[in-house]
């Protein structure tokens, strides 16, 4: 992603769409790398009925691209921790269900919250 100029002199992001990065997210996303582009780059106004599309600055699309990183994230977690309890659910025996039932296996997982406040992450 870089800083480039509209025609008002403007700063605004800009993306490679042809780049192998975006190829490839916009693949694993099931959207069309211009749609990716798109999305990272400009934002939608709403005024009344009337709706149109205004070039984000490269701060902002930096921004963008950190929220949908941490949705990705935060999408991905769930789903694993789905599977595990699903793997898990999956060895109980049928007289001793409910939810005060005893589980005959416990994973614990722990997410610290606040990681992604730092500079960098270890």
């Amino acid at each position: 992603m870089w800083e480039d100029q509209d025609d008002d002199g403007n700063s605004v992001a800009s993306l490679d769409i042809n780049g192998p990065h975006l190829q490839l997210a916009a693949q694993l996303l099931q959207v069309s790398p211009h749609e990716l582009q798109e999305g990272l780059c400009t934002r939608i106004i709403t005024s009344g009925i009337e709706k149109m599309r205004k070039p984000e600055t490269q701060a902002n699309a930096v921004l963008c691209l950190h929220a949908l990183c941490k949705t990705l994230y935060s999408k991905i977690f769930e789903g694993v921790v789905e599977l595990v309890n699903s793997a898990m659910n999956s060895g109980r025996s049928p007289h001793n269900e409910g939810p005060l039932s005893p589980c005959l296996n416990h994973v614990a997982v722990l997410d610290i919250f606040g990681f992604e406040s730092f500079n960098e992450n270890r």
